[in-house]
């Protein structure tokens, strides 16, 4: 009799909970973690709205979904100077003679401004503009869109040989932060990051050119033509039937690259686009 009322006597102040009550519950947590997870993923891609290279052109004109930047500012960061690719920047000088004989010879290369972000030419010219202001002011250093330099170098030319002058420009980069600002936000944000690359020539850095003087013998065609001298006089190897490797004579070596720094944890700054405020 006892164990009879002790099984059917029930729980005091406990309430079983229905499944309904369970499956309700479930689904608000479960609500709930999806509202938490999408807002995540808002702040998380709240970067993704637009491209590097749309904030660049707004700088300087309208952009469809963005509109035009009130202020561009750009904030260098670290400027490195290094010797570009070396490249032939002259003609020919041909020593026609039986002797070395000292020639001049006249060379000319022009470089222009490079961005790792991409835009238009015509945006780009705008933008050298500000970066210029900036770089000329943290730098006390030139920076134009384009650069072109000639000079006169002079060497001895072998006897019945060809010349000329391959360079390795004196190159500078420059890292930094382009801070955009809008009269409105965009997306939440009044001002938008992008992280351009800029290299270009660096006509004060002449130090680091590397200025090669190459001489090569005639070949037989280059005798006759040039020369009005006979094939057999040319400087060609009998047996192979091909003219001699050209020799070289390093005029000016670049130095090895450096860099300054403007900030100091400048290594460490994100290089995409961002928002801020």
């Amino acid at each position: 009799m006892i164990g009879k009322l002790i099984q059917h006597a029930p729980a005091l102040n406990v309430r079983p909970r229905s499944h309904r009550g369970l499956m309700l519950a479930a689904t608000c947590a479960s609500t709930i973690g999806l509202m938490l997870a999408g807002t995540s993923a808002a702040f998380a891609d709240h970067e993704d709205w637009y491209e590097p290279s749309e904030l660049q052109t707004s700088c300087v004109e309208n952009v469809n979904g963005l509109g035009e930047a009130d202020n561009c500012t750009f904030e260098p960061w670290t400027k490195r100077n290094f010797t570009g690719d070396v490249t032939r920047v002259s003609g020919d000088t041909v020593n026609c003679t039986d002797i070395n004989a000292t020639k001049s010879i006249s060379w000319a290369q022009s470089t222009s401004e490079t961005n790792s972000i991409s835009v238009s030419v015509g945006v780009e010219a705008k933008l050298s503009a500000i970066y210029t202001v900036s770089i000329k002011t943290e730098y006390g250093h030139s920076w134009t869109s384009s650069t072109t330099e000639t000079a006169t170098d002079t060497a001895p030319v072998p006897a019945k040989s060809v010349a000329w002058i391959e360079r390795g420009v004196a190159m500078q980069e420059v890292t930094g932060r382009m801070v955009h600002r809008y009269p409105k936000r965009r997306h939440g944000h009044y001002t938008w990051y992008t992280y351009p690359t800029l290299t270009n020539a660096d006509p004060e850095a002449l130090d680091f050119d590397t200025i090669i003087f190459r001489t090569r013998p005639m070949t037989p065609d280059e005798a006759s033509n040039l020369c009005g001298l006979a094939a057999s006089t040319a400087g060609v190897d009998s047996e192979a039937g091909t003219a001699s490797q050209p020799t070289e004579k390093v005029l000016q070596q670049g130095k090895p690259a450096s860099t300054i720094n403007a900030v100091p944890d400048a290594a460490s700054q994100p290089r995409g686009q961002s928002a801020a405020d």
